[in-house]
């Protein structure tokens, strides 16, 4: 079977959705005939299926870069971590399912389905029908980037299957705003379409940019480390709450422990593109700290230094450090530990101030993480 090639930036379940309609075929009977598989219905934003591909006239890796949201969703993903699931959506599988994961994330925090009312016009001139693009669907994204507008969003949910009416088949006048600066919504529309065509992609730890930016920008503590907690206070405050509960970022009350703070620390886990844009949308526009926060974590003159703060904050920093020997399965010293937080000089001068910190270093010694374990185990690397 051979369908209509796609129109650029087409969304897979828009090419699905045009062929329904086009070939006057059910849903199963298409799909059945694409995939070879019992498909009672497929996603309208991720496909693993190559006959869906091979039937437009493209490879399954040409087509999920150019008709699917799989590369906005692996965008913030750790290197190898992203490697091995786009390399898992090319092999054929019996599964005819996307991971749930990677769907889920390319519609958290979005709006039902959107179009600019612009672009469908110059659809239907040029095409006599319209579709549904993909960078209108990313999450966050209320703007049309080549008209500068507004989107109008539909009754749709992105969770629908295929088949879905076309833009030019509905009748909505709702249109979709953040109720923010205009060049800030641009910008979120920006970063998501960097994300979709693999512009953010890196060879290393986003955490890594992230915290030289924070402390570029000025947001440091006096022990030289990025200072989280004010960056995820000020961000809260240029977006507005209510922005980023109705995206579904809510930050809370815990600043430390908020998702702005985390982003700065190396983890697997933190790839949710949304809040990665939200967090690069602040540090090119407002990425200047509310507060001084050396003069503010100075005590009072003639006081002695708050080594009670020093102490509870070092302990955070290794708890972090202790995440990463987990996730790569090392092991490592606690002079290099303290060296990586900052606390080399500290810990060997004054010990006796940080007793947090030591008991700390008691149990991690204990631990199968430590280099020079109690009991004399073995080094190195953590066995598999």
């Amino acid at each position: 079977m051979h369908l209509q090639r796609p129109y650029g930036d087409e969304l897979v379940g828009s090419v699905l959705s045009r062929a329904m309609r086009e070939l006057g075929l059910r849903p199963t009977t298409l799909l059945q005939e694409l995939t070879g598989q019992p498909m009672m219905q497929h996603s309208l934003v991720v496909t693993r299926q190559a006959g869906i591909a091979h039937a437009c006239g493209m490879s399954l890796e040409d087509f999920n870069r150019r008709h699917t949201v799989l590369r906005y969703s692996i965008g913030f993903m750790p290197p190898e971590r992203r490697r091995r699931m786009w390399a898992s959506m090319l092999v054929a599988t019996p599964k005819p399912k996307p991971p749930a994961a990677l769907a889920q994330s390319a519609i958290n925090g979005a709006f039902p389905l959107r179009y600019c009312p612009a672009c469908v016009h110059e659809d239907l001139v040029m095409h006599g029908e319209s579709y549904w693009r993909r960078v209108h669907q990313l999450p966050g994204v209320t703007m049309c980037i080549e008209h500068r507008r507004h989107l109008v969003g539909s009754t749709i949910p992105l969770s629908a299957p295929a088949p879905v009416p076309l833009p030019h088949e509905l009748c909505c006048d709702g249109e979709c705003a953040l109720h923010l600066a205009e060049d800030i919504e641009l910008a979120i529309a920006h970063w998501s379409e960097e994300a979709l065509a693999g512009h953010t992609l890196l060879d290393e730890l986003w955490a890594t940019w992230y915290r030289q930016r924070a402390i570029e920008c000025g947001y440091v503590r006096l022990n030289g480390s990025a200072y989280g907690e004010l960056l995820a206070r000020d961000l809260q405050s240029f977006f507005g709450k209510e922005v980023l509960e109705r995206l579904q970022c809510a930050i809370g009350s815990d600043f430390a422990q908020a998702w702005p703070a985390r982003l700065l620390r190396p983890s697997s886990f933190h790839t949710e593109p949304l809040k990665h844009i939200l967090l690069l949308v602040f540090f090119q526009y407002a990425a200047n700290p509310s507060y001084d926060p050396e003069r503010h974590e100075r005590t009072p003159r003639g006081s002695q230094f708050d080594w009670k703060q020093v102490d509870a904050e070092a302990v955070e920093a290794l708890e972090r450090e202790l995440e990463t020997l987990s996730s790569s399965r090392q092991r490592s010293s606690v002079d290099s530990l303290m060296k990586r937080v900052g606390l080399e000089s500290s810990w060997r001068y004054s010990r006796s101030k940080l007793p947090m910190v030591a008991e700390w270093v008691a149990a991690f010694k204990c631990s199968c993480y430590s280099e020079r374990q109690v009991g004399g185990r073995p080094r190195g690397k953590l066995d598999s």
